[in-house]
């Protein structure tokens, strides 16, 4: 997405944009391409495995919601094939397991939807959902409001079009809560007013005997390490620049991608959250705005504060001491 993009969403306060950041937020596959750009799902060539993601299980306090969706064989081959995201604005992972179709978020893992599969006459149909209670993880209390989002999901999983059911998914009323109606604020660099939530603003912060600079030398350091290459890890913990540090980052050797991708996101928030924890002034500020995100996601990476789960409600959760889980 162009930066122009992102900095006419970042000051979206109408319904409209508010419906943009939603749909953004919560709909299925690459959602730059969806709404900016092609709408085509990207099936995958080999069925997805419950061990392609980190997948904890549905917690005990879930909602049973009735959809009695019929589905052809043919529909039911390619929810089956299952997704898996290839880009930080993919934000569902997908598999079928035993009986259900399972919806976990991408950055999280959380498990949000279990939709329950059964046989019927000439195909199957996709009986009910079962929806993520656990205020800790996912807060939305609307039966309803699940019950269309979670159709939505499936809709855009075969390729279809969702339009009537976002219609029908923001008439329903207001949320209960989760992780869809926040009014998003967003920021492109450090310089920006909402800068100090970079990666690469300059608040330094000590972890692990060290001191790093910036966030991003935390994550590039980080990424050094679990690839074994110390001698770029010493040569990132030196740079005189974020921007330095990250080009660093792209030279770490040798690189395993799915190990990186397993990692990246929790020891970012580390890094992230000692930042804030050890710089009073700028986690005062934070905790004063609304929820801010960047939009300047690299796909291998991350930004380390996501606009959904790891911005505002997730950091005054944990520098109050509380779960770090949203």
């Amino acid at each position: 997405m162009s930066r122009r993009r992102w900095r006419e969403m970042a000051h979206m306060t109408s319904e409209d944009g508010n419906r943009t950041v939603t749909m953004w937020k919560m709909g299925f596959g690459d959602m730059n391409e969806r709404l900016f750009g092609s709408a085509n799902s990207k099936h995958p060539e080999m069925r997805t495995l419950r061990s392609d993601w980190k997948t904890p299980p549905m917690p005990l306090e879930h909602a049973d919601i009735n959809l009695d969706i019929p589905i052809t064989r043919e529909e039911f081959e390619v929810l089956a094939m299952g997704h898996v995201p290839h880009a930080m604005e993919d934000h569902w992972f997908m598999y079928f397991g035993g009986d259900a179709l399972c919806f976990h978020r991408s950055w999280t893992g959380i498990c949000v939807y279990r939709v329950r599969v059964s046989h019927a006459e000439g195909g199957y149909v996709l009986a009910s959902v079962e929806a993520n209670r656990d205020p800790g993880q996912y807060t939305e209390t609307s039966d309803e409001r699940d019950r269309v989002l979670a159709t939505i999901l499936l809709v855009e999983a075969l390729g279809g079009d969702a339009s009537a059911l976002w219609d029908e998914f923001f008439a329903v009323g207001e949320r209960g809560g989760a992780d869809v109606g926040h009014r998003v604020l967003g920021f492109w660099s450090a310089d920006d007013v909402l800068g100090f939530c970079s990666n690469w603003h300059e608040a330094g912060f000590e972890l692990l005997g060290m001191r790093f600079p910036t966030a991003e030398h935390w994550i590039m350091w980080q990424k050094a390490r679990v690839m074994g290459d110390w001698e770029s890890a010493e040569a990132i913990l030196a740079a005189p620049t974020p921007k330095s540090a990250k080009e660093l980052g792209r030279l770490v050797s040798p690189y395993d991608g799915p190990l990186w991708r397993d990692v990246r996101e929790q020891l970012a928030y580390v890094g992230v959250r000692e930042k804030f924890l050890q710089n009073p002034d700028i986690a005062d500020t934070l905790l004063a705005t609304e929820t801010p995100c960047s939009p300047k996601h690299p796909h291998t990476t991350g930004c380390g504060v996501s606009a959904s789960t790891l911005a505002t409600r997730a950091f005054r959760i944990s520098l109050a001491g509380g779960a770090t889980t949203c």
